[in-house]
């Protein structure tokens, strides 16, 4: 649907998705020669460095120099318009590009004079955005995540003076030099940030909760790491891919149920039955505590304390990703099944199954060793003839077994 004649706005290409990754920079760069030339192009990226410092990137190249086959160099470009802005200290991905978006609106309004009645090119590789800016101007908040309707009073008073504008989306990290030089910009002006520079930026809830949560998590992994002394510290990779063998001697469902209870998505326990609708009260089921979570269940609440110190339950449990963890989890939800009552019950993926296979292995495994104790030893005698007793003296004497 289009709700300004002079704006196109083309957020995928035919056959993108499906050709190989040889094959898209040759598409897109296809895909963009169609539409003919351009008085300005430019192309925006953002980035976000992992600890959370974004930057966005709004530039325009043009090549420099000639390569050379023979002398196999590499040619440069310049880089006429560069607009780089820190996009705060804590962002994501979506707000750093969307600055970079609003950073080529703003230059093409600054520059009124010289762009008008000129065709102008946006190269966008967020899809997000540019779907976002199709659902039109009337959809006041929030497709896909991202508000469109500042982005099109700019796109409104851009279209006032000139002869099209095309907003295009690029594929990112397939050999585009546009988009590759924009992202390496953007990944300078991200790792470049400091605190005195203004964020452009305002943090949402959802980026501060997400941060929060990486970062109590490299915390968690740093103290908890038992390998941290000088020349003995091994990588949280190796660490995890060694702890994951040990899952392979329990069966599929309490691996299943484990990793259920590392993730906070235990059905029968924690948070996530008064989300599901298997109880009516986020509280506690065992002390009437404000809010049943797992590390409550683990560690505080009075109810589980006596089963805790029976079974040496605890939170350390989730993480040591032994056999016997496993199990010791398992025998934990489904002494809450037991337990605890629920307004519709939650299924059990196999688990009791699960225990009671391993019961019987158990059960079969004592019975088995209870035999071979009652079972009599085998020995070795020594047997003296009758016939030798009739002499003074025994002259031979033979071994044999006897059962």
């Amino acid at each position: 649907m289009m709700f300004d004649s002079k704006a196109k706005i083309i957020s995928t290409i035919d056959g993108l998705s499906k050709a190989p990754a040889s094959q898209k920079c040759i598409l897109a760069e296809g895909a963009i020669k169609k539409l003919g030339s351009f008085d300005l192009s430019l192309w925006t990226d953002g980035s976000v460095q992992e600890n959370g410092h974004g930057g966005s990137a709004c530039i325009s190249y043009s090549p420099h120099g000639v390569p050379n086959p023979y002398k196999r160099r590499r040619l440069s470009y310049r880089l006429p318009i560069c607009i780089t802005k820190p996009a705060g200290r804590i962002c994501c991905p979506a707000d750093a590009k969307i600055l970079a978006v609003k950073s080529a609106f703003e230059y093409i309004t600054d520059h009124q004079s010289e762009l008008t009645g000129k065709r102008l090119f946006v190269g966008i590789d967020a899809q997000s955005i540019l779907r976002a800016l199709e659902v039109g101007p009337h959809r006041p908040y929030s497709y896909l995540g991202v508000d469109s309707s500042p982005q099109w009073m700019s796109i409104r008073k851009i279209t006032r003076f000139c002869k099209e504008l095309v907003l295009h989306h690029v594929p990112a990290h397939v050999g585009l030099v546009g988009n590759e030089l924009a992202d390496e910009r953007a990944q300078f002006a991200a790792s470049t940030y400091t605190v005195q520079k203004q964020d452009q930026v305002c943090a949402s809830l959802s980026n501060l909760k997400s941060y929060l949560r990486t970062r109590t998590l490299d915390l968690w992994i740093e103290t908890t790491n038992d390998a941290l002394r000088l020349g003995f510290r091994q990588t949280t990779l190796q660490n995890t891919s060694s702890k994951l063998k040990l899952r392979t001697d329990s069966p599929r469902p309490l691996q299943t149920l484990y990793s259920r209870y590392q993730c906070d998505r235990a059905e029968v326990a924690g948070t996530y039955p008064w989300r599901l609708n298997y109880i009516n009260n986020p509280a506690c089921r065992f002390c009437g505590c404000s809010r049943e979570t797992l590390l409550h269940l683990f560690e505080d609440c009075f109810g589980t304390r006596s089963y805790r110190d029976q079974h040496s339950l605890n939170s350390q449990t989730l993480a040591s990703e032994t056999p016997a963890a496993l199990l010791k989890v398992a025998e934990f939800d489904s002494w809450i099944r037991r337990t605890l009552p629920f307004n519709a019950r939650p299924p059990s993926y196999r688990v009791q199954a699960a225990l009671n296979q391993m019961k019987e292995e158990r059960k079969r495994n004592r019975e088995d060793e209870n035999d071979a104790y009652k079972r009599p030893i085998k020995r070795n005698r020594l047997v003296i003839p009758d016939s030798s007793l009739d002499n003074s003296a025994i002259h031979s004497a033979k071994i044999r077994r006897v059962a």
